[in-house]
C-alpha cells in the first residue's frame, strides 16, 4: 500500500513516501504524510496507519537506552531504539505474537545522518550503497534510484522514483513527501 524510499548521501539523508491508502478494493490519499520527523529521527512507515501513529506520537525512549546510546549508534539502533518500538507498539496495542514471534510492521529512519531498515520481526538493516525502499513500490524505486541518483539531486531522484513507483504500482499514490536531515 505504499512506497518509502531513504537515501543516504554526503552525510545527509532524506526520506520520501506516497500518500495511498488501499484495501487493495479502492485507494485514497490520505491526510497526513507517512514521512516524518520525530525528535532526532526521520520516519518514513509501511505496513499499518496504526504503527505509523504510535511511531510519530506514542514513542519515548526509557533512561537504560542511555546505554546503548553511549555505544554508538549502529548498537543503539538495534537495541535501545528497537526495545523502544516493540514497547510503544505492544502498549498501543498494535504488535502481534505468532508461534512465539513478535511482530511489528516496516519502515525507514534516519538517525544521525545515517539510515537504517526495521522489518516486522525488528531486525535492522544497513545498505552499502545507501539506497533504502520499503512497501507495494518498493522495487520500482530502487531500480530507478539506482540510475537516477547519477543524474539527479537526490531530491528529485527521489521524486522521480516514487513516480515511477505510482506508474507501475497501483498501491502507489502523489502527493509525494521528502524530508532531509
Amino acid at each position: 500500500m505504499t512506497c518509502i524510499i531513504g537515501v543516504e548521501r554526503n552525510n545527509h539523508i532524506w526520506i520520501g513516501g506516497d500518500s495511498c491508502s488501499s484495501n487493495y478494493y479502492e485507494n485514497r490519499v490520505i491526510k497526513y504524510p507517512k514521512v516524518f520527523s520525530s525528535g532526532p529521527f526521520l520516519i518514513g512507515y509501511t505496513s499499518s496507519f496504526r504503527m505509523g501513529q504510535l511511531l510519530q506520537f506514542s514513542l519515548k525512549f526509557p533512561e537504560e537506552n542511555k546505554k546503548a546510546y553511549l555505544r554508538g549508534d549502529y548498537e543503539f539502533m538495534v537495541s535501545g531504539f528497537v526495545n523502544a518500538i516493540r514497547e510503544c507498539l505492544k502498549e498501543g496495542g498494535f504488535s502481534e505474537i505468532e508461534n512465539n514471534q513478535e511482530h511489528g510492521g516496516e519502515f525507514i529512519v534516519g538517525y544521525r545522518h545515517r539510515l537504517y531498515q526495521v522489518y516486522s520481526d525488528f531486525q535492522v538493516t544497513c545498505f552499502e550503497d545507501g539506497i533504502y525502499a520499503c512497501g507495494s513500490g518498493s522495487q520500482y524505486a530502487v531500480g530507478a534510484l539506482t540510475h537516477l541518483l547519477d543524474i539527479d539531486p537526490v531530491d528529485v531522484a527521489i521524486e522521480k522514483a516514487l513516480r515511477t513507483a505510482q506508474k507501475y504500482s497501483t498501491l502507489v499514490l502523489p502527493p509525494f513527501t521528502i524530508l532531509k536531515d
